[in-house]
Protein backbone atom coordinates (compact mmCIF):
# COMPACT_ATOMS: atom_id res chain seq x y z
CA UNK A 1 0.00 0.00 0.00
CA UNK A 2 1.23 3.45 -0.85
CA UNK A 3 0.29 6.85 0.48
CA UNK A 4 0.02 9.68 -2.01
CA UNK A 5 -0.65 13.00 -0.26
CA UNK A 6 -2.01 14.41 -3.54
CA UNK A 7 -4.57 11.63 -4.10
CA UNK A 8 -8.14 12.04 -2.92
CA UNK A 9 -8.60 8.27 -2.66
CA UNK A 10 -5.78 6.32 -1.06
CA UNK A 11 -4.91 2.63 -1.43
CA UNK A 12 -6.34 2.03 2.04
CA UNK A 13 -9.69 3.45 0.88
CA UNK A 14 -9.76 1.01 -2.04
CA UNK A 15 -8.81 -1.88 0.24
CA UNK A 16 -11.51 -0.90 2.76
CA UNK A 17 -14.13 -0.80 0.00
CA UNK A 18 -13.11 -4.32 -1.08
CA UNK A 19 -13.46 -5.58 2.50
CA UNK A 20 -16.90 -3.98 2.76
CA UNK A 21 -18.03 -5.64 -0.50
CA UNK A 22 -16.77 -9.02 0.74
CA UNK A 23 -18.56 -8.54 4.06
CA UNK A 24 -21.81 -7.56 2.36
CA UNK A 25 -21.60 -10.64 0.13
CA UNK A 26 -21.00 -12.95 3.09
CA UNK A 27 -23.86 -11.32 5.03
CA UNK A 28 -26.20 -11.81 2.05
CA UNK A 29 -25.27 -15.50 1.90
CA UNK A 30 -25.95 -15.85 5.64
CA UNK A 31 -29.38 -14.20 5.22
CA UNK A 32 -30.15 -16.81 2.54
CA UNK A 33 -29.28 -19.57 5.00
CA UNK A 34 -25.94 -20.44 3.36
CA UNK A 35 -23.19 -21.24 5.84
CA UNK A 36 -19.94 -19.52 4.85
CA UNK A 37 -17.84 -21.75 7.13
CA UNK A 38 -16.06 -18.67 8.44
CA UNK A 39 -15.04 -20.24 11.74
CA UNK A 40 -13.63 -23.73 12.24
CA UNK A 41 -11.90 -25.66 15.00
CA UNK A 42 -9.62 -28.65 14.76
CA UNK A 43 -8.00 -31.20 17.00
CA UNK A 44 -4.96 -29.85 18.81
CA UNK A 45 -1.52 -31.14 17.86
CA UNK A 46 -1.40 -32.65 21.33
CA UNK A 47 -4.49 -34.79 20.57
CA UNK A 48 -6.61 -32.84 23.06
CA UNK A 49 -9.92 -31.27 22.01
CA UNK A 50 -9.42 -27.73 23.33
CA UNK A 51 -12.93 -26.72 22.19
CA UNK A 52 -16.15 -28.72 22.59
CA UNK A 53 -16.68 -28.56 18.81
CA UNK A 54 -13.38 -30.42 18.29
CA UNK A 55 -14.50 -33.51 20.19
CA UNK A 56 -14.61 -36.59 17.99
CA UNK A 57 -12.42 -35.13 15.25
CA UNK A 58 -9.51 -37.04 13.83
CA UNK A 59 -6.12 -35.35 13.50
CA UNK A 60 -6.21 -32.91 10.60
CA UNK A 61 -9.99 -32.62 10.48
CA UNK A 62 -11.80 -29.32 11.00
CA UNK A 63 -15.40 -28.63 12.09
CA UNK A 64 -17.40 -25.52 11.19
CA UNK A 65 -18.58 -23.87 14.40
CA UNK A 66 -21.77 -22.64 12.68
CA UNK A 67 -23.19 -25.64 10.81
CA UNK A 68 -21.08 -28.49 12.19
CA UNK A 69 -19.78 -29.69 8.81
CA UNK A 70 -16.56 -31.69 9.12
CA UNK A 71 -13.75 -31.11 6.64
CA UNK A 72 -11.09 -33.78 6.13
CA UNK A 73 -8.29 -31.21 6.05
CA UNK A 74 -7.42 -27.55 5.72
CA UNK A 75 -7.55 -27.65 1.91
CA UNK A 76 -11.05 -29.17 1.94
CA UNK A 77 -12.18 -26.30 4.17
CA UNK A 78 -10.57 -23.70 1.91
CA UNK A 79 -12.27 -25.26 -1.12
CA UNK A 80 -15.67 -24.95 0.61
CA UNK A 81 -15.29 -21.23 1.32
CA UNK A 82 -17.33 -18.90 -0.90
CA UNK A 83 -15.29 -17.63 -3.82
Amino acid sequence: MNYDPEAIIQDADIEQAEFERMGARLAALKRQGVCTHGSVVGMGDDGIAHYPEARGLKPGQLRCTDCGRVFDDHNAWLDALPH
